[in-house]
């Protein structure tokens, strides 16, 4: 028997958990029903906590329905007497409860009367509001048309109060708007009339739009701390389409002009002081609201651009909450235009950061770095890679962009030569991408770093630097300089500038492409360190055009260890469609990259990439072979499980595999198989029941067991899993394995399927949804010589019908020189959810967290214990 408290905490852990949570609701609420005096008592912390969270996890469907409200209110008889206990702590769930035991005094039901409010309940009211707005549902409670909880009654004093609208502060504010979502106009007429009356005495906008129900609180769930931290409100009436912004300082708006500064407005306190200032301005009825993850996920590349736009060009840093933008035909604007004054960027899972193109770029940007901008095929600009770019030097993004809608091959080339174009240093800017990119992609020079590549820290796609342009740019600075110096010293003589300059080190001579510079060998030059130039027998030192041909030699030498975009970018769009096809068997798997919000196929091809360079697939035979590969594979898809007749009936399906084994049988059950209306699916209910015709299940007499496979291949894993039924149950033969096949209970105790076989003679099926003719023959063999049952069969759904010949496997060996698993006459198949354990594909590449996976081969448990 569990202890109280350990039984509380269970409960609260499930009820954070995601999915339905409904059965823990009802067992939650008779346990809270059933405790004792003493138990409530010695854990009323706990016992408030769960009572609390029980109410955050509510539904409207739920309280619909009246047995629910009924073990609701027994359950809260039951505890509404806790007192801060024997724990030595108290909680706000504590102060909750008994501010919900004054509230029902009020209801009628216990025959209490409307109390006066005093400081005290004031005081509870605005410190719990936070916390009572996350269970709000519980004032939507009634019992015979009663509220059980009416705070109608008690905020109807609390709106009379004229205190409420002396400061509208976040307290205030918060107080009032939970007086809003329950506050009914037509019983408390009276104090409506009064509220519309202070509005409109004082100037109250904020209230007027929040008083409407269909105002959009712009933020989402981070409204508030917006609000808390940055001191504005911002609000959107979608029946008048008018978007409203308040700010206790006037400041704030200084960036209005003209006649929209006489748009700005005040509110008043009681004495008609201005506590505030607010802008409204009126928006397009076709418009809708985004937030940044609709816009960057949208596929949208206008959108995106956008969006960009004014992030950086704006100033625009605080819009990473719900509803920031608007959008308009094919173009978005932030809601709020002065955005750039706020100083806290304001996240919609509560986080705050300090509003900074740094933070910007490196936290809040980070989560859609991998999303593709522009390009075609494995050709193309991810967003980390402008975000690295804009970091480096902040240039207009439109200009950037409105040229590379003009390019049709290497994207991310010339990205940064448009950029370094309209860098207000070209040096230093060239100077801070030479060390940022080849810090940042030089992984791609060894297999073992880039398998270590953490996806989420992808900025590039890893080619060599532009060097042609780059060069010739640092060369021009290089000429300029030159000339510079040189004109300085014949100013005097007042001659043209004529003759040859000589300019060097001590390893190799530069040529520097300038109509009046000339290369000429000097041999008597001998300097350690520095470039130097020669002019009419005068040599001239310079530091910068040493620092100049420095970096471009790092560039140089760099860039060695690197492809350019051709090696993997010039495939078809018919080959590269392929592959993506067969990756989208396994979507779930290689999309799940951990603070990544990225489309599929943005992050397919980004996998592509890295396997090609991973493998060194870079020549038109490796790529044709590769393709060969793909091609020659079966792909097992198992939706068609959902309209199998023969999983129908009263039938006891015996999955492969626990479900918590994580297997594909259990992604395909969860996925496909899973009935929405039912919690426990019968495909891993364990309970056998009995009646006067043999065993039963799910209260049906068990007329067919079928033990269900996803894949048969040669039937050898089959095979072991049945001799756990059928032979070794209770013996340690097979070590472990037991741990991972399905048991059974009746009556609490295990059951074998022996046992039900032999009392109530099913049918046996060993169903394969996909099998070979060899994995088939196998198993239908060791039935027959080792099962002595009956009614048993082997039912293969779809067969696989590729085998592992000598001409794949040369394919298979040219590309990935024996770092694989499959062999000859085995089965090639690309499987849903994840890949069986002979495979074509790199052991090493095939964990979902590798950049260079393409496909995913989990990794399995050598021993579950439940």
């Amino acid at each position: 028997m569990y202890k109280v408290q350990e039984k509380t905490q269970e409960f609260v852990q499930c009820l954070n958990l995601p999915g339905n949570k409904e059965k823990v609701i009802l067992e939650s609420l008779d346990f809270l029903k059933n405790l004792n005096t003493d138990d409530i008592s010695v854990n009323s912390y706990w016992v408030a906590i769960l009572f609390c969270t029980i109410m955050c996890n509510c539904t409207d469907e739920m309280i619909n329905e009246l047995s629910m409200v009924q073990l609701i209110l027994e359950s809260y008889d039951n505890i509404k007497d806790l007192d801060d206990g024997n724990e030595g702590h108290s909680s706000v769930e504590i102060t909750i409860m008994k501010f919900l035991k004054r509230l029902n005094n009020l209801s009628g039901m216990t025959g209490g009367d409307i109390a006066p409010i005093d400081e005290e309940m004031q005081m509870q009211f605005n410190l719990l509001c936070s916390k009572l707005e996350e269970m709000k549902i519980i004032f939507k409670l009634q019992h015979n048309g009663i509220e059980i909880f009416p705070i109608g009654k008690l905020l109807a004093v609390v709106i009379g109060s004229e205190y409420i609208f002396e400061k509208l502060d976040e307290v205030t504010l918060n107080t009032f708007l939970l007086a809003l979502e329950i506050f009914d106009t037509e019983t408390y007429a009276a104090e409506k009339d009064k509220l519309d009356k202070i509005i409109d005495e004082c100037n109250l906008k904020c209230l007027e739009y929040l008083s409407d129900q269909s105002t959009l609180r712009i933020g989402g769930s981070a409204w508030k701390e917006n609000f808390k931290r940055n001191g504005v409100l911002i609000l959107g009436n979608v029946t008048q389409g008018m978007i409203y912004i308040r700010h206790p300082e006037k400041v704030y708006f200084s960036s209005l002009k003209g006649e929209k500064r006489n748009k700005l407005d005040s509110e008043k306190n009681s004495e008609h002081r201005d506590i505030a200032y607010f802008y409204e301005d009126s928006y397009d009825f076709a418009a809708e609201f985004m937030s940044i993850r609709d816009i960057m996920t949208s596929g949208n590349p206008n959108l995106q651009i956008a969006a960009i736009r004014e992030i950086y060009n704006n100033k625009s840093y605080n819009v990473f909450f719900d509803k920031a933008f608007i959008k308009v035909g094919d173009n978005v604007q932030v809601v709020n235009q002065f955005t750039a004054e706020d100083t806290i960027l304001i996240f919609e899972n509560g986080e705050i950061r300090d509003a900074n193109v740094s933070n910007i770029t490196e936290y809040a940007m980070k989560p859609f770095s991998l999303i593709k901008i522009i390009g075609e095929g494995l050709d193309y600009v991810i967003l980390g890679s402008i975000c690295k770019l804009l970091i480096i030097c902040n240039v207009q993004i439109d200009s950037i962009m409105n040229e590379l809608k003009n390019v049709h091959k290497n994207y991310q080339d010339n990205l940064i030569v448009i950029w370094s174009k309209y860098t207000t240093d070209f040096y230093k800017s060239v100077l801070e991408l030479q060390k940022e990119y080849f810090e940042d992609v030089l992984y791609i020079k060894k297999r073992k770093t880039i398998l270590q590549k953490g996806i989420s820290d992808i900025s590039w796609i890893p080619v060599k630097l532009p060097i042609q342009f780059l060069e010739n740019k640092l060369l021009e600075l290089c000429g300029e300089t030159i000339k510079d110096r040189i004109e300085k010293v014949l100013l005097e003589k007042d001659e043209d500038f004529e003759g040859n300059v000589v300019y060097r080190d001590i390893k190799n001579n530069i040529e520097i492409p300038s109509e009046f510079l000339v290369m000429k060998q000097d041999d008597d030059l001998k300097k350690d360190r520095f470039f130097s130039i020669k002019y009419q027998d005068r040599y001239f030192v310079s530091n910068e055009i040493d620092s100049y041909i420095k970096i471009m030699r790092k560039i140089e030498d760099d860039n060695k260890e690197l492809n350019v975009v051709e090696d993997f970018a010039l495939h078809t769009e018919s080959q590269i469609q392929l592959v993506l096809d067969a990756m989208k068997l396994q979507e779930e798997e290689l999309n799940d990259i951990d603070n990544c919000i990225v489309s599929f196929n943005d992050i397919a091809k980004l996998r592509i990439i890295h396997h090609i360079l991973c493998n060194k697939i870079l020549t038109d035979e490796r790529w044709g072979n590769f393709i060969g590969i793909i091609n020659a594979h079966q792909q097992l898809k198992y939706d068609f499980i959902k309209n199998l007749e023969v999983l129908k009936g009263n039938v006891l399906i015996v999955p492969k595999e626990k479900q918590e084994s994580d297997s594909v049988m259990t992604s395909i059950i969860n996925r496909y198989c899973k009935r929405r209306a039912i919690r426990n699916h019968d495909a891993y209910l364990d309970e056998i029941g009995e009646n006067q015709e043999g065993y039963t299940y799910m209260g049906q007499k068990i007329e067919k067991i079928i033990f269900l496979f996803d894949t048969i291949q040669s039937g050898t894993s089959t095979i072991r899993n049945l001799q756990f039924y059928f032979e070794y149950y209770d013996k340690t033969t097979l070590g472990n394995v037991k741990n991972q096949h399905v048991v059974y209970y009746y009556r609490g105790k295990e059951i074998k399927l022996e046992t039900i076989i032999e009392k109530t003679h099913p049918t046996v099926e060993i169903v394969a949804l996909y099998g070979s003719k060899v994995g088939i023959i196998n198993v239908e063999q060791y039935l027959e010589s080792n099962v002595h049952i009956n009614n048993k069969k082997v039912i293969c759904m779809k067969e696989i019908t590729r085998i592992a010949d000598k001409d794949f496997m040369d394919k298979v060996q040219q590309v990935y020189n024996k770092n694989y698993t499959i062999e000859e006459n085995d089965f090639p198949v690309i499987r849903e959810f994840n890949q069986p354990k002979k495979n074509a594909f790199p052991k090493d590449n095939l964990a979902g967290d590798n950049i260079a996976s393409i496909f995913v081969k989990k990794k399995e448990h050598s021993n579950i214990v439940i």
